[in-house]
């Protein structure tokens, strides 16, 4: 049996791996997908989110604010370092995951059967986050921004809305994250997606074992 981790990308979770980690296991490898800080039952939400208050959500600041890319990555390391009591680990993350297997795969190297970047950020010395990277021609053809709310430097969050029903803003949501999968599955997803992630994960440095 071999070892897989997945690290979830931006407003997803744990759940969003079931099915993958569902057959893993069917065949007899050992899978697990983690909850990221402030991600999935590990989430704190904003309290108009919470009374579907979409103006008062535009400008409320994030309880997650204060969450950094060093706790993604301890997080990852963490459940890394245990799931290797049972042999080398193969790492998988997505979209934003992409930094904290990056900096988990740095601090135990030794303990890494391979790392898998689901379209990922996979940074480097010249782009070592994800603001950086997002500034690659690549990264402008990302449609991401259209779901976006609020101001970033009011909410501490780049926020989406994943409960907002309206036809439009669904599409666009669909088509930015699921631009594969129909409506109806697209909303499934989503129902699992928190609104916040903080903006101090993005612009702090992933590489060479530094989280400044």
């Amino acid at each position: 049996p071999k070892n897989f981790l997945f690290v979830h990308g931006a407003w997803h979770a744990a759940a969003h791996w079931n099915g993958v980690v569902e057959r893993l296991v069917k065949m007899g490898h050992r899978a697990f997908a983690i909850d990221l800080p402030g991600s999935g039952l590990n989430a704190r939400y904003p309290q108009s989110y919470l009374r579907n208050d979409f103006t008062a959500l535009a400008s409320e600041p994030s309880p997650v604010a204060g969450i950094h890319l060093a706790d993604y990555a301890d997080a990852t390391t963490t459940q890394l370092v245990s799931m290797a009591r049972n042999g080398k680990v193969t790492l998988v993350g997505h979209s934003f995951g992409g930094l904290a297997i990056t900096l988990a795969a740095e601090a135990q190297p030794e303990l890494i059967e391979r790392v898998i970047y689901l379209t990922a950020y996979a940074p480097v010395a010249d782009l070592p986050n994800a603001v950086a990277l997002a500034s690659l021609p690549e990264g402008q053809s990302s449609i991401s921004g259209a779901i976006l709310i609020g101001d970033p430097r009011v909410t501490g969050a780049q926020r989406i809305n994943p409960r907002d029903a309206d036809p439009g803003y669904v599409e666009k949501g669909r088509q930015a994250l699921y631009n594969d999968v129909s409506t109806e599955k697209y909303l499934q997803f989503a129902a699992y997606c928190n609104p916040d992630l903080p903006v101090a994960v993005g612009g702090r440095v992933a590489v060479r074992g530094e989280v400044q």
